[in-house]
């Protein structure tokens, strides 16, 4: 059994945890213990994780879905505590966090393609062209969590990208799908292409907009999943054989 902790979003659960305008989740169970984004200050992000009694020394890899202020905001004050990890990123990132994460001694690893990072996690590689971002594939025994950033290169294309690759049911799509500005029209189409490439769950967050959000929540009901600060999800993991 593996969890999923939402440690930064634009809203919280718990009146406890401070939410900020980013995204940061923790995944642990697996046979490495991963940060997937900083959310955008160190200071939340560190609050944020003692409340929930995670320790960032546990932590082995960070993932960076894309170099945006908002998703690596609290790199640097993360790496002050904890430099033995690798640092994921796209090949888009800029010099300057690359030399942050060099310069704080973590191994630095350019992402160029699909590839696994430990057992039943993998990166989609670098997807889009404006905004190139990498997404998370979670192997399950109901299928594949996919976990996003922001989903610049397009939800409905992560997801889409994601079944042919990995040729498994995508079970649940987690994480920030960057639809402040679609229509209801647009919304519907993308519902549509969702539902057809068989998502079950939906867990919507971040960038996806408080409209966007509600419009999922009536589709799905009672297959969509409220999250924000301090949200746990559980991840049965599969069985053996499962590599890509």
């Amino acid at each position: 059994m593996a969890t999923l902790t939402i440690l930064v979003d634009n809203v919280s659960l718990y009146p406890e945890l401070q939410p900020e305008w980013g995204f940061s989740c923790l995944l642990e169970g697996f046979s490495k213990t991963i940060l997937f984004d900083t959310g955008a200050s160190g200071r939340i992000l560190m609050s944020n994780m003692k409340k929930l009694s995670k320790d960032p020394e546990n932590v082995d890899i960070i993932v960076i879905s894309h170099d945006h202020w908002d998703h690596t905001g609290g790199l640097k004050d993360f790496l002050t505590l904890n430099s033995r990890v690798q640092v994921w990123v796209p090949g888009s990132t800029t010099q300057e966090t690359r030399e942050l994460i060099i310069n704080a001694g973590a191994e630095l690893i350019i992402v160029d393609k699909s590839q696994i990072i430990c057992d039943n996690i993998f990166t989609t590689g670098n997807l889009g062209i404006d905004i190139v971002e990498q997404s998370l594939v979670l192997k399950s025994g109901a299928g594949i969590f996919l976990v996003t950033g922001c989903s610049h290169p397009g939800i409905v294309n992560i997801t889409r990208n994601v079944k042919q690759e990995f040729v498994m049911p995508v079970f649940m799509v987690l994480g920030g799908f960057h639809l402040l500005n679609h229509t209801a029209v647009q919304l519907q189409g993308i519902f549509g292409d969702l539902k057809e490439l068989g998502v079950v769950k939906v867990a919507p967050c971040h960038c996806t907009g408080k409209e966007a959000i509600s419009a999922f929540e009536e589709k799905w009901q009672g297959n969509f999943i409220k999250i924000g600060c301090g949200a746990c999800l559980t991840i049965d993991l599969p069985g053996p054989g499962s590599e890509h």
